[in-house]
């Protein structure tokens, strides 16, 4: 009976190292994951563009229109910044980040720009920005500066916490396993005697 009692408490010890060294390699995993889509970098993105197009509004001419040069990389820049937009709607980032009422406040008024701003930016338009529309348009972003700087602090200070709560879970997972294995140890020279 003694040996088919220890037999039990080493298996049930084995399985539950077994089961620990499993969940720790799925936390590795979705670290791994994580590191390869950075939602951050998304985040990052968005606010990068946006300030490259306040500094091509900022380059037109206020008193004359543009030329073409001035005109063509202003819509570049706006199409790229339209392109980083969908980079960090909840639809594609709900799966690592929460979605916040801030998130999608700032979402909501930068969609509400974009249709503002689309029939004076993008490619489809031929006809020249007047000194009035960049105004406008400056004024617009200069309201959104604040939102789309505290999109990329939430998703920063989100993923920090994931990560801390996920290497928290990793030390716990670890102190477990070497505990078990120390039991195990005990347990085989205890069968062993």
């Amino acid at each position: 009976r003694l040996v088919w009692g220890v037999g039990v408490v080493l298996i049930g010890m084995l399985g539950g190292t077994a089961w620990l060294q499993a969940r720790l390699d799925g936390m590795i995993g979705q670290a791994a994951t994580l590191a390869d889509n950075n939602i951050t970098w998304s985040f990052f993105q968005l606010e990068t563009e946006f300030h490259a197009l306040q500094d091509a509004l900022r380059a037109m001419p206020a008193d004359r229109p543009a030329s073409a040069e001035q005109a063509a990389h202003l819509r570049e820049r706006y199409e790229l910044f339209v392109s980083r937009i969908t980079l960090v709607d909840p639809k594609q980032v709900h799966a690592d980040l929460p979605t916040t009422p801030q998130h999608l406040a700032t979402l909501g008024r930068l969609n509400a720009f974009v249709q503002r701003a689309d029939p004076l930016l993008s490619d489809e338009v031929s006809t020249p920005l007047s000194p009035d529309d960049v105004a406008r348009l400056q004024a617009d972003l200069g309201e959104l500066a604040t939102p789309v700087h505290g999109l990329s602090l939430m998703s920063s200070q989100a993923m920090v916490r994931r990560g801390e709560q996920r290497d928290r879970q990793l030390h716990e997972h670890q102190h477990t396993t070497l505990a078990l294995t120390f039991l195990q140890m005990l347990a085989t020279v205890g069968f062993a005697l």
